[in-house]
């Protein structure tokens, strides 16, 4: 028989990032399963905390839900589909809350690769491209443009077993350069052949 390798793990993460006077917070837990040699899928929950400044001056929270799909057509051609805050899907009150991510990653070699995106949200369509360059395994950098608001963003990652910790950086054409850092904790891991 085939013989399929099934990866599944969960993770805890916390992410925060800002510009000049406003500030992310984001706890994300999620999980995934290697559901076939080809095929990936993946949850997540985000609580989100935003700090508003000037004349709004407010906090606001939100609670995210996603899921994510991969097929991996080849060890070099991977495509995605994302559903962002999927509780939009059923909401009179939020329906343009609803995001759908459409992707493509290309890997020429072991250690680089490439995406392209089209993400939906709010009646618009965006476009996001970039590469991922791993100097070693544990070692991810990164740089890439999106189409909403022009913003070139750049990262770098590091990941030592369980943890993992990244740096990014976007510059926004009318905010400046904003920062960011998250940190990864991998909950559970399971492999079977």
């Amino acid at each position: 028989g085939t013989e399929i390798k099934k990866h599944s793990f969960a993770s805890l993460g916390l992410s925060q990032m800002g510009f000049n006077g406003y500030k992310s917070t984001i706890l994300i837990l999620s999980a995934s399963l290697q559901a076939s040699n080809r095929f990936r899928i993946g949850i997540s929950l985000k609580g989100i905390n935003e700090k508003i400044p000037g004349d709004l001056k407010q906090n606001t929270q939100n609670l995210m839900g996603n899921f994510g799909c991969i097929y991996e057509c080849s060890n070099k051609l991977s495509l995605g589909l994302s559903i962002n805050d999927i509780s939009a899907l059923k909401s009179s009150v939020r329906p343009n809350d609803l995001t759908i991510i459409t992707g493509i990653k290309f890997q020429p070699s072991s250690n680089v690769f490439l995406i392209a995106e089209a993400e939906s949200r709010e009646q618009n369509i965006f476009f996001h491209t970039g590469m991922c360059y791993f100097p070693v395994p544990s070692i991810a950098c990164r740089i890439g443009y999106t189409t909403t608001n022009n913003q070139i963003h750049a990262g770098l990652g590091f990941s030592l077993q369980r943890w993992s910790i990244d740096a990014s950086c976007k510059l926004h054409p009318y905010l400046g350069v904003s920062s960011g850092i998250s940190i990864c904790y991998k909950i559970s891991r399971n492999e079977s052949q």
